[in-house]
């Protein structure tokens, strides 16, 4: 009877480590997309920042012509672009942060499943002891 808990209590914990095996990977790949998603951005911040510069020099090169009066849709393009890189810059956080629980639950989830399967291989060895004890008696009443 302690035979058949072990060996429905292990199926329990391989189908339990199989399930979190599952989560790690899905995670994982949340992860993957998330990093990815924040090497697109950090991008894209620096692509808008480059357009800031050449528009920044435009401006200046135009306010010199102009005599220094300042020139509203240039630096209007700049300010818009500013604030773009401010959004990206807030959804970027956002990302890193989503990024960072993840890794936590990730953590989380590995250890448990380290537990398991320590669990599981006492279990499996608690397996063998009662099998080979089972055996040891029925060979000595065999032998009677």
């Amino acid at each position: 009877m302690e035979k058949t808990y072990l060996v429905t209590n292990i199926k329990q914990l391989e189908t339990q480590s199989k399930e979190y095996n599952e989560q790690i990977l899905e995670k994982n790949q949340v992860i993957t997309r998330s990093e990815q998603e924040i090497k697109r951005r950090v991008i894209l911040i620096e692509q808008k920042q480059n357009q800031i510069d050449l528009m920044n020099k435009r401006l200046e090169s135009l306010k010199e012509k102009a005599g220094g009066v300042e020139l509203g849709p240039l630096e209007l393009e700049v300010v818009n672009l500013q604030k773009s890189i401010t959004q990206v810059g807030k959804e970027i956080f956002d990302l890193e942060q989503t990024w960072l629980r993840e890794q936590n639950e990730l953590v989380y989830l590995t250890n448990e499943k380290d537990t398991l399967e320590k669990e599981t291989d006492s279990m499996k060895l608690k397996h063998t002891i009662l099998t080979s004890r089972k055996l040891r008696t029925e060979s000595i009443k065999i032998f009677k």
